[in-house]
């Protein structure tokens, strides 16, 4: 038997499922993900309601979701009664799975949907199979990403995630950058860089300066103080006026670099640019 599903996305992520005659059938709430927005994260972590029974322009049925720290959904809740329970080893297989509504709903490992025949969840750009551990589609860029084009999420599914199928979030980035919100690192504040490029060793005003190893991909020199401050010289060794503040908070920013700073390329830019290029807006 043939069953037309119709899917409503806004952006990246479905909101609304109808079925051949584009009657609703299914309706997603979504909120913040882990990035600290609607879809930084590829909505991992975002989902808050499912609901079903539609009629008249009403839901009979609402079942609200749960997730773990990395966005998995665990369980789902209707009339505080538990209509669904998953389990999950760390690349997405299931371990446990119980409920009345288990089976219905299919978002669940990183909050993506299931393909239930062939087990196989869609992260919009490609497709992952939790019982090989890895992609079932080659990597867009190719061997830009690592010579494994099959790899998921660095094999390092505890700590990282995928938003999109297009490349790993490092988890430690998240949880120090998005849920501490008030927490923002600066580039020259309160002008304490030095007009020039520093040598190293300590200034005038008692900041001691190192230089950043992988300060190559920024688009010039940088050098950090521990005291917080971070300043970017060009290969002149002039400072760079330009580079604005540099927040990782919910507040945009003028510098957003793909290969330093993935998460904040996902949230702010939500393009995929495969090389080390440097953009500013």
């Amino acid at each position: 038997m043939l069953i037309d599903t119709r899917y409503i996305y806004d952006g990246m992520l479905v909101v609304q499922e109808r079925n051949g005659s584009n009657v609703p059938t299914v309706s997603y709430t979504r909120g913040l993900d882990l990035s600290a927005t609607l879809d930084g994260a590829g909505g991992i972590g975002g989902l808050l309601a499912r609901s079903h029974g539609y009629s008249a322009g009403n839901w009979s049925t609402h079942a609200f979701y749960h997730a773990d720290g990395n966005g998995n959904i665990t369980c789902l809740l209707t009339n505080q009664t538990v209509v669904g329970s998953y389990r999950y080893d760390p690349y997405g297989r299931p371990t446990y799975t119980s409920g009345s509504l288990a089976s219905a709903n299919l978002y669940r490992f990183s909050s993506k949907p299931i393909h239930v025949n062939s087990g196989l969840y869609y992260y919009g750009y490609r497709f992952y199979y939790p019982e090989l551990q890895r992609w079932m589609n080659p990597d867009l860029i190719e061997e830009w990403g690592g010579i494994n084009l099959y790899v998921y999420v660095k094999n390092c599914p505890l700590s990282n995630l995928d938003p999109l199928g297009l490349d790993a979030i490092t988890f430690w980035f998240r949880v120090r950058e998005f849920f501490q919100p008030t927490w923002h690192r600066y580039r020259n504040i309160h002008n304490q860089c030095p007009a020039k490029q520093p040598k190293g060793g300590t200034d005038s005003r008692g900041n001691t300066w190192s230089k950043d190893l992988y300060s190559g991909g920024h688009g010039g020199n940088v050098y950090r103080s521990p005291k917080g401050y971070e300043c970017v010289y060009d290969c002149n060794g002039n400072l760079l006026p330009n580079m604005g503040t540099y927040n990782y908070g919910p507040n945009p920013f003028t510098l957003k670099h793909v290969w330093y700073d993935w998460a904040a390329h996902y949230i702010y830019g939500n393009r995929y640019v495969p090389d080390l290029t440097t953009i500013y807006e």
